[in-house]
């Protein structure tokens, strides 16, 4: 591939990632420079925006959803047009999901070989000290919580794997709930819980509706009320077996949250805590290598 650079996380899929490199390299016949490894988000988002800024297009990420989500975030502080790749080789993957990328290597070099790409939605996170895009998901409250929490204690991911959040959201939804405002068209919630999804996929393989698109303007808000562990279990039941679960929803362009240190995740990566924020779908915002 002409102009390629691959960002690439050698610790994603828990610890799989780096054993890809030189398998990159033969099958899109790249040179050793093209690749460029990385242990950190910020290191990603600084290196996709170097490399927008000397034109190269495409950037392609490879590792799990927080690697694109940075990736993403450093292309854009430059441009919009730059084609943005993806070889998944996270644990999860739900951006691949969203968009059409194969999960399985050898075909997901294949679309990028390809090079087909479409223009798709985008979220965007405003507070006041931040602006954070994202591509499939936010979540604020509880499920954040659990993202923080299996993020932060690494024995628990490496030994559980995807199994981390399960285990912990166990024992966080039987805790009690700390609300939050949540503000959307006229209306105004108290929860414990809100997730905003751009794409039809959320936390791995759990599937919202169908009818969710990621390039139609607008995102999904889903508002959990009186959130007690049964209920909990129930709605997620529902998303494991691909049925709409029984709760508030919202298709919007954007939506407002207020409260004390409300916890939130882009993508799969815990962000921190935030006392209000604005969040909003930004239409065809960049274009992404996909399948036809």
């Amino acid at each position: 591939m002409l102009n390629c650079k691959i960002i690439l996380n050698p610790t994603s899929g828990q610890g799989a990632g780096g054993s890809l490199k030189t398998r990159i390299l033969s099958l899109l016949n790249l040179k050793e420079d093209d690749i460029a490894i990385t242990q950190s988000l910020q290191h990603a988002s600084e290196l996709a925006k170097d490399f927008a800024i000397k034109g190269v297009n495409p950037v392609v990420a490879c590792g799990g959803d927080g690697i694109l989500n940075a990736v993403v975030n450093g292309v854009l502080e430059i441009s919009r047009s730059v084609k943005i790749g993806f070889i998944p080789a996270g644990m999860s993957n739900v951006c691949a999901n969203c968009v059409g990328i194969p999960q399985d290597f050898e075909k997901a070099i294949f679309v990028l070989k390809k090079g087909f790409s479409k223009k798709i939605d985008a979220g965007l996170f405003e507070d006041r000290n931040r602006k954070i895009y994202f591509i499939s998901m936010a979540d604020f409250g509880i499920t954040a919580q659990i993202v923080r929490k299996a993020e932060k204690d690494h024995n628990i991911k490496r030994i559980f794997g995807k199994g981390a959040h399960v285990f912990l959201g166990a024992f966080e939804f039987l805790k009690k709930k700390k609300n939050f405002r949540v503000f959307v068209e006229d209306k105004f919630f108290n929860v414990p819980l809100a997730i905003f999804s751009n794409g039809k996929y959320w936390g791995g393989a759990l599937f919202w509706d169908k009818s969710i698109k990621i390039d139609d303007g607008e995102g999904n808000l889903f508002i959990f009320e009186k959130l007690n562990f049964f209920k909990a279990l129930k709605i997620f039941s529902e998303l494991i077996r691909h049925k709409n679960p029984k709760v508030k929803q919202f298709k919007t362009k954007e939506f407002s949250i207020e409260g004390k240190k409300i916890p939130f995740q882009l993508d799969g990566e815990f962000y921190g805590f935030t006392d209000r924020a604005r969040i909003q779908i930004i239409p065809s915002c960049f274009p992404i290598i996909t399948q036809e």
